[in-house]
């Protein structure tokens, strides 16, 4: 055989290779779908979905150009009036630069698929031990995304010499610090860029007045060294700070409507919060007195869970740079993405730091994350929350008292 007969072989062995490579199994991918429908849990098919993002995001995000990202969440419909429509379907979202339209000619190697194979833990009666599952996915524009920002009652201003850095936000709860001495075991917790707004230092540095809106008077507490951090360089962070509070009386007054639940105070891990959301309505408790809110009583704010967003996912922070206010981008290692519902009102600037919260059957809450920031123009309904299981493990903190060991949070300070 001559050279150019064997160099025409290989190259068709080669395109045939890759294309029986390329065919899929779809008896075995349809007893996977079985598998995954028979699944009863949503944190047993978030789990999964969790799986294939962790492993998986960088190499499907390079495999084809029209993504941008790959995340965890819930499936989106365009309802009747043409709002997005949130179901509570655990799949992997690929978060697109663009959508094809119905019948659309294009590369059909650059066609998303509606599910991707995984291995799983075998149920009950199942054998093998590990049993493949074909988990769906769904696709979802990145331009709604892009540019989210950071953004009674408990409602607070916090002093700076700066007067237009003199901005409202809101206390999240108390805070008792298990393992720190008794002088240093009481605190408010808030996000670092409500105690520290327009932060000029990557670490909390502290001493800031901050006083109730409502009503308006003397100073209430003020911020303390305890923080993560905002790393503008970087672009990394956790927003979360501590408070020293000089009035406690005022503090429990104005968490006083509320209650923590006893049995579940917090969402202690991602798992638990999937099976939560999927049955629960989560609530931002937004606080009276926001400059920025319409006039008039501020109804309730609901939402429903719709993905997880970690460090591939920036939100930008307003920070102070030779003393002038600069965005800039920051990404924190698992954050909550919520949909706000249509008939309530959204998020305003100074609602940072709310807790988020879903009511129990008793009457109690079960403290879900901290709302820190809203969507873009246009997507002003998108709530991002630090989940509670990230807010409350010291090891995500920069800087605790010493002996600290848990967080735990409360409505209710002696």
């Amino acid at each position: 055989m001559s050279g150019d007969k064997r160099r025409a072989a290989r190259a068709a062995w080669v395109r045939d290779t890759e294309a029986a490579s390329l065919q899929r199994n779809s008896a075995l991918e349809q007893a996977a779908a079985q598998r995954w429908a028979a699944l009863e849990l949503p944190s047993q098919r978030m789990a999964l979905v969790r799986e294939i993002v962790a492993t998986r995001a960088p190499e499907l995000t390079l495999a084809y150009r029209n993504v941008v990202a790959v995340v965890a969440g819930y499936k989106s419909r365009q309802g009747a009036s043409g709002a997005e429509e949130l179901h509570p379907e655990p799949c992997v979202i690929f978060i697109t630069k663009r959508k094809w339209k119905p019948g659309e000619a294009g590369d059909p190697e650059q066609r998303l698929p509606t599910q991707l194979l995984t291995y799983g833990p075998a149920q009950p009666g199942q054998t093998p031990a590990r049993c493949l599952y074909a988990v769906p996915t769904d696709v979802q524009l990145a331009a709604r995304h892009a540019g989210a920002r950071a953004s009674a009652s408990a409602a607070v201003r916090v002093a700076d010499p700066t007067p237009a850095f003199c901005l409202p936000g809101t206390l999240t709860c108390g805070v008792r610090l298990q393992g720190a001495a008794p002088a240093e075991s009481a605190y408010a917790l808030s996000a670092m860029h409500v105690l520290s707004p327009v932060a000029s230092q990557v670490d909390a540095i502290g001493g800031a007045g901050f006083s109730a809106l409502l009503p308006p008077g003397a100073v209430q507490g003020t911020s303390s060294t305890w923080g993560g951090h905002l790393d503008g360089l970087a672009g990394q962070g956790f927003d979360a700070q501590l408070a020293a509070l000089k009035d406690r009386a005022w503090f429990n007054a104005a968490f006083a409507p509320y209650r923590l639940s006893t049995r579940l105070p917090y969402v202690p891990a991602a798992d638990q919060f999937d099976d939560l959301a999927a049955t629960h309505t989560l609530n931002i408790l937004v606080q009276t007195g926001q400059p920025n809110a319409p006039a008039g009583p501020r109804g309730e704010v609901l939402a429903q869970f719709s993905k997880y967003v970690g460090l591939e996912w920036r939100i930008f922070y307003e920070l102070r740079v030779g003393g002038v206010a600069r965005p800039l981008g920051i990404a924190q290692p698992e954050l909550l993405l919520l949909a706000v519902h249509p008939s309530c009102p959204a998020p305003v600037s100074g609602d940072s730091g709310s807790a988020v919260v879903c009511e129990n059957d008793d009457g109690s809450f079960t403290l879900v994350g901290m709302y820190i920031a809203s969507g873009p123009e246009g997507a002003e309904r998108d709530a991002y929350v630090l989940p509670a299981w990230q807010l409350f493990d010291p090891a995500n903190w920069r800087h605790l008292p010493a002996g600290t060991v848990a967080l735990n949070p409360t409505f209710a300070l002696p």
